[in-house]
C-alpha cells in the first residue's frame, strides 16, 4: 500500500488480513532492487521494544534464542492490495522509520542494510499499535469479546504472527533469505508458539520471556 525509495533504501508498507475484516501492518525496510541475504522480523508488543534493533555489546539481557522448529500450520498472511483498509494513519517515509525506532536505531539498522544486505521488518500485532488506538473497544470488552469465541487475545496474536511470517515470505525477494523472527515479553510466548506452525523460520530471538517458558 506504499512503497517509496530515499538514500538507497526501499520503505514499505503492506497491510496483512488475518482473518475477516481484520487487517495489521507490516513495515519493512530494505536495500533497493536487491534480494536481502539476511531478514529480520520483530513482532512489536505494548511499548514496542525493539529487541535486537536496540542491542549493543553491552547489554546483559542476553536473547534466549531457539531454532525454529517448523510445524506444518500456516496462517492466512494475505497481503491486502488496493487502499490501505486497517487504519487512517498517514503513511509516508516518516511514520515508517518511527516504527523501527528512534533516529539512532535507525540509522544503525540503514547501514547495516547498505553493509550486509539485511532487511528488516516489523509487525503489529492486533490490539498493538496506531491502529488499534483509535479503536473504541477498551482492552476489557476486547478480551471479553474473544472469550465468547473460545479464544483468547494471546492466542489470535500467535495467529497474527504465523499470518505476518507467511505474507511477508511472499514478497518479492525475500523467500529464499534466511529468516530470524525476534520478539520481546509475552509477545516472545506468541511468537514461539507461532514458530512451532510455521515453516520457514530459521532462527527465534526471544528476550525477556517468563521463566514459565523457559
Amino acid at each position: 500500500i506504499f512503497s517509496e525509495k530515499k538514500d538507497g533504501i526501499q520503505y514499505e508498507a503492506y497491510e496483512i488480513q488475518t482473518e475477516h475484516d481484520v487487517t495489521l501492518p507490516l513495515y519493512v525496510i530494505r536495500k533497493v532492487i536487491t534480494s536481502p541475504h539476511q531478514l529480520i522480523l520483530h513482532i512489536a508488543n505494548e511499548s514496542n521494544n525493539l529487541t535486537s534493533f536496540n542491542n549493543s555489546p553491552n547489554n546483559e539481557n542476553q536473547p534466549t534464542a531457539f531454532p525454529s522448529p517448523g510445524g506444518e500450520g500456516r496462517g492466512e498472511g494475505e497481503l491486502v492490495t488496493g487502499e490501505a483498509r486497517g487504519s487512517d494513519q498517514i503513511l509516508d517515509i516518516p511514520t515508517i522509520a518511527a516504527a523501527f525506532g528512534s533516529p539512532k536505531t535507525l540509522n544503525k539498522l540503514t547501514t547495516q542494510i547498505k553493509n550486509q544486505n539485511t532487511a528488516f521488518a516489523v509487525f503489529f500485532p492486533r490490539d498493538i499499535g496506531p491502529a488499534w488506538r483509535s479503536s473504541t473497544l477498551n482492552d476489557t470488552q476486547l478480551r471479553r469479546r474473544f472469550m465468547l469465541i473460545g479464544q483468547t487475545l494471546d492466542g489470535m496474536r500467535a495467529w497474527d504472527i504465523c499470518s505476518a511470517v507467511n505474507a511477508l515470505q511472499s514478497l518479492r525477494d525475500m523467500s529464499h533469505a534466511p529468516l530470524t523472527v525476534e520478539a520481546d515479553g509475552n509477545m516472545g510466548v506468541n511468537t514461539l508458539y507461532a514458530s512451532l506452525f510455521t515453516p520457514g523460520i530459521t532462527a527465534l530471538d526471544l528476550r525477556h520471556i517468563p521463566s514459565s517458558q523457559i
